[in-house]
C-alpha cells in the first residue's frame, strides 16, 4: 500500500461541496443584529463549537460502551454436522506392557450422519472485569474534560462576539460619515495647495495645514482598518453566510461601570474555584493515575469461570441436553516481567499531568492580574477619550460659530470636524476596548454572569 494524495480536482470539489453544506446550513441574514441575538446565533451555530458539541457527545457514548464491557460475555452458539457414511470404530483390548490384543471384526459408531448442536453459555473474566472497570472510570473522566473543553470554547466564543459586535457596530455608524468628510477632505487639499500657488498664504502655513488633515485622515484610517473586517469576523462566529448584509440594531449607551471588578485576592479565588481549564486538568490528572493500576492490574493471574447450557441432536448420547459449567486459572507471565517498564510509563504520564496542572493553575492566576491591568487602563483609556470628545465637540461649535461670523475660513471647520470624527470613533473604540476587557475580567474568573458572580461569593 503505497499513500495517495488527493488531486487538486478532487480537493476542489470537496471543498465546494462543504460551502454549499455551510450555505445550506447557515441561517438567514437577520434585517437587524443585536448583540443577544449575536450571541444566542454564536452558540448554537458555530461550526467549531458544534464540532466541540460532537465530540462530547461522542465521549458520552463511549461511556455507554465502556460500561458494557464490564459485563459478562454470554454466547449463543448452534451448528451444524453432516457427513455421506457413519463413521465407525474397531476395538482392541489393551494388554500390559502397553501391548494391543486381536482387534475385534464388528465396527461400532456412536454419531448421526446429521447433528445438530446448540449451546448457550456465560462466562465472566474477573481480570478483564478489574481493567474494564478502571478504562471506564478513564473514558467517564474523557466525558467530563469534553464537557469543559467545549465550556470553556463557548465562554471564548462569546468573548469574540462582544468584542467583534461592537467594532462591527462602531463601523456601521462612522461609515456614512466618513465617506461624506472625505470628499471635503479633497476639497479642503486642493484649496489649500491652490492657496499655496496663488501665493495667498505662506508655503509653510499651507504644508502644516496639509500635514495636519492628512495625519487625521490616517488616523481615521487606522481606527477604521481595525473593523472593516469586523462583520466578516462575525458572520462567521455567528454561522451566517460568508458575505451575508445585515445591519446593527441599535445599542444603548453604554456606561463605564464592570459588575465584575473584586479585590485581587477574590478574584483569584473565584478563578480556581470556576475556570474550566482546571476541572480539566484535574480530570486528566485523575484519568493518568489510573494507568499506574491498570498497569498493576495486567500483572496479575487471570480467572476464567464459565456455565453453560447445551443440546445436541445426536441419538447416539445418552443425555442430549445437558449443564455445564468449568474454572481455568492463566498467568501471563510477560506482563510480569514488563510491569516495571510499563509502570514507569504510567508514572511518567501521571507527572506530566501534574506538571501541566501547575502550569495551568499558573496561567489561570496570571491570566486574571493582566486581566485586571487590562481593564484598569482601559478605564482610564475611556475616561480619557470622553473628556477629548466633550472639548472637540466644544471647539467645532466655536468654530462653526466663527465661520458664521466670518473670522474662521472653511478648511479651519473641515479640520475640527475631522478632528470631531476622529475623537468619535476614538471613544468608540476606547468603549470596544474598556468592554473587551471587562469580558476578558469576567471570563479571567470563570463567571458568565452577575448572578454566577453573586452565587459564587456566598
Amino acid at each position: 500500500m503505497k499513500p495517495k494524495p488527493v488531486s487538486v480536482v478532487s480537493i476542489a470539489k470537496y471543498s465546494q461541496a462543504k460551502l454549499d453544506e455551510i450555505n445550506l446550513a447557515s441561517t438567514d441574514d437577520p434585517p437587524t443584529l443585536s448583540l443577544a441575538e449575536a450571541e444566542s446565533l454564536a452558540v448554537s451555530n458555530n461550526l467549531d463549537q458544534q464540532v466541540a458539541r460532537l465530540k462530547h457527545d461522542l465521549a458520552k457514548r463511549e461511556l455507554g460502551v465502556s460500561n458494557y464491557n464490564m459485563l459478562p460475555e454470554l454466547v449463543a452458539k448452534s451448528s451444524y454436522y453432516g457427513r455421506n457414511v457413519y463413521s465407525g470404530t474397531n476395538n482392541a483390548p489393551l494388554q500390559p506392557s502397553n501391548k494391543i490384543g486381536s482387534r475385534t471384526n464388528r465396527a461400532t459408531t456412536s454419531q448421526d450422519l446429521h447433528t445438530v448442536s446448540s449451546e448457550l453459555s456465560i462466562g465472566w473474566n474477573i481480570l478483564d472485569f478489574g481493567l474494564s472497570y478502571f478504562r471506564a472510570k478513564q473514558v467517564a473522566d474523557e466525558v467530563l474534560i469534553a464537557q469543559e473543553m467545549y465550556q470553556r470554547g463557548q465562554e471564548t466564543l462569546k468573548e469574540r462576539v462582544h468584542e467583534t459586535y461592537w467594532r462591527a457596530w462602531s463601523h456601521q455608524r462612522y461609515t456614512k460619515r466618513i465617506h461624506k468628510v472625505r470628499s471635503r477632505i479633497e476639497k479642503a487639499l486642493a484649496t489649500a495647495e491652490r492657496l499655496e500657488n496663488e501665493r495667498a498664504t505662506s508655503p509653510l502655513t499651507s504644508l502644516t495645514y496639509q500635514r495636519e488633515i492628512l495625519n487625521i485622515e490616517k488616523s481615521i484610517s487606522g481606527i477604521e482598518a481595525g473593523s472593516v473586517t469586523a462583520k466578516a469576523e462575525l458572520a462567521t462566529l455567528i454561522g451566517a453566510r460568508p458575505g451575508g448584509q445585515f445591519l446593527f440594531a441599535p445599542q444603548q449607551q453604554r456606561d463605564g461601570q464592570c459588575s465584575f471588578i473584586l479585590p485581587s485576592e477574590k478574584m483569584t479565588n473565584l478563578a480556581l474555584r470556576n475556570r474550566p481549564e482546571i476541572r480539566e486538568a484535574y480530570y486528566k490528572e485523575r484519568l493518568s493515575s489510573l494507568d499506574v493500576k491498570i498497569a498493576l492490574l495486567e500483572t496479575l493471574p487471570n480467572a476464567n469461570l464459565s456455565a453453560s447450557t447445551n443440546l445436541d441432536s445426536n441419538s447416539f448420547l445418552f443425555n442430549q441436553n445437558w449443564l455445564g459449567w468449568s474454572s481455568q486459572v492463566g498467568w501471563n507471565l510477560m506482563k510480569a516481567f514488563t510491569y516495571s517498564r510499563r509502570k514507569s510509563v504510567a508514572v511518567k504520564k501521571t507527572e506530566i499531568a501534574k506538571a501541566q496542572g501547575m502550569a495551568t493553575v499558573l496561567a489561570v492566576v496570571g491570566q486574571v492580574h493582566i486581566a485586571r491591568a487590562q481593564y484598569f487602563h482601559a478605564k482610564k483609556a475611556l475616561k480619557a477619550a470622553k473628556r477629548l470628545q466633550r472639548v472637540q465637540k466644544r471647539i467645532l461649535r466655536q468654530m462653526k460659530a466663527s465661520r458664521t461670523a466670518g473670522v474662521a475660513d472653511e478648511n479651519t471647520v473641515v479640520r475640527e470636524e475631522l478632528n470631531a470624527i476622529l475623537a468619535d470613533m476614538e471613544l468608540d473604540t476606547a468603549t470596544t476596548y474598556f468592554w473587551s476587557a471587562c469580558s476578558k475580567l469576567r471570563r479571567s474568573m470563570g463567571i458568565s454572569t452577575v448572578g454566577q458572580l453573586v452565587s459564587a461569593m456566598e
